[in-house]
């Protein structure tokens, strides 16, 4: 803490000097020069505890600092398949409401491959109207393929 203190000292006796020194300059020809080096005896000033060593900060060291980074990867696919699955069955719901078709629930089962490609195995769906379940079944057919299973649920 001393050494701070120290260093403030430096800084405002430099400081006042480089006034004072300004102030008794009688010509200003030379007043961009004379505020160069005055500025440079500032830095050299201040810098000049850290270059000498009398000034040091202490850090941590960074093994001191634990930080736990490790991922479940099981977890984090798990959770990737959760939203995945709400997104198709969102934009489902959205493509069929734009058809004028209705649904209470839809859900989607959604399965990654080892080469990370994504499929749709299952859809089940509740329509709002029992009269429109085979126009549902049969749209979401139509949108998602035939290789997916689409369950109406009652």
């Amino acid at each position: 803490m001393s050494s701070v203190c120290s260093l403030v000292a430096i800084a405002c006796f430099v400081s006042v000097a480089v006034s004072v020194a300004d102030m008794i300059c009688p010509e200003k020809n030379f007043d961009k020069q004379l505020k160069v080096i005055f500025s440079l005896l500032f830095v050299i000033a201040s810098v000049s505890p850290f270059i000498k060593g009398t000034i040091t900060f202490e850090f941590p060291d960074i093994s001191d600092i634990s930080v736990n980074k490790s991922i479940d990867y099981m977890e984090y696919t798990d959770e990737l398949i959760k939203e995945i699955e709400n997104n198709v069955a969102q934009g489902l719901k959205d493509e069929l409401s734009e058809k004028n078709l209705y649904i209470k629930e839809i859900y989607a089962s959604v399965n990654i491959s080892d080469n990370n490609s994504i499929s749709i195995s299952k859809v089940v769906f509740y329509p709002k109207n029992d009269d429109d379940g085979a126009k549902i079944k049969n749209e979401i057919k139509n949108i998602l393929g035939k290789d997916t299973e689409i369950i109406r649920g009652t």
